[in-house]
């Protein structure tokens, strides 16, 4: 079995060449994939920390996993401003 902070970080480092990506593809002007490889990072960075939680999962859709496990962390008044 892998160490948790090893996926974290793995998960991490792909999620920043997603961002690249998204910027490179930005600047010349292809939307449709930089929103594409945006979505990308943005997920690998959620699965990046619930993998430093011991969440490791195969699922798209992470975004209830995160909300369930780092809902106590955040004060949703605060984030709904965003």
């Amino acid at each position: 079995m892998f160490e948790a902070t090893k996926i974290a970080e793995a998960f991490l480092a792909e999620s920043e060449i997603d961002l690249v990506s998204a910027e490179l593809l930005f600047g010349k002007g292809i939307y449709s994939r930089e929103v594409y490889f945006a979505q990308q990072s943005s997920e690998k960075a959620i699965k990046s920390c619930l993998a430093l939680r011991n969440i490791i999962s195969g699922e798209h859709k992470v975004t209830a996993f995160f909300e369930e496990e780092f809902s106590e962390d955040f004060d949703k008044k605060n984030l709904m401003r965003f």
